[in-house]
């Protein structure tokens, strides 16, 4: 055998090993798909309304914080707060929200950062300017009304999504992404 030949087989050999090794490095970014009336999916994992809080954290290869606690409105009303909190550490970072029902079950999502989420096939994606968001929704058939400022409605979809200015930051990319089982709280008069 040729010694240049050998050489670039090795080198050649060399590059694809390197490049296998980086492919199991560098962690996926996390993708969730939402489903209207039914759920999610988190990184292909289906995960539904209803599923018991046990359920979701024993098929979850996520580490949590578990939050639950009661917050006071008024004297006559609190809010009790059941949900687990998702947030890496490093790598791809994400940092999305699980809530859950008196019952333990899951009841709502919303995500802050660090997902591509799917919406009826269209990549909502984290700093991409939310007037383009609205727009494709809209063009699949979706209609929305802006709540406040940077803050939009999808009723039929049972979602929220706001931009980072109606967050506290600056500008009018997503910043956030919020969905429910039931969203009559966010249409009553």
């Amino acid at each position: 055998m040729n010694l240049d030949l050998l050489c670039f087989s090795f080198c050649n050999m060399t590059d694809q090993l390197i490049m296998f090794k980086n492919l199991f490095k560098s962690k996926p970014q996390l993708r969730i798909e939402y489903i209207p009336d039914v759920g999610c999916k988190v990184n292909l994992m289906p995960i539904n309304w209803g599923d018991s809080r046990s359920a979701i954290r024993d098929q979850m290869n996520y580490r949590f914080k578990e939050d639950n606690r009661i917050i006071e409105l008024t004297d006559d009303e609190d809010i009790e707060l059941r949900r687990d909190i998702y947030q890496s550490e490093s790598g791809n970072k994400y940092h999305f929200i699980l809530s859950y029902d008196e019952k333990g079950k899951l009841s709502e999502i919303s995500i802050h950062s660090g997902a591509i989420v799917i919406v009826k096939g269209i990549e909502l994606q984290f700093g991409k300017d939310i007037d383009i968001i609205c727009t494709h929704l809209n063009q699949v058939g979706e209609n929305f009304i802006g709540i406040e400022e940077g803050n939009f409605l999808f009723e039929d979809l049972k979602l929220t999504i706001a931009n980072s200015q109606s967050m506290g930051g600056e500008g009018n990319g997503l910043d956030y992404f919020y969905a429910s089982k039931d969203i009559s709280h966010l249409t009553e008069n």
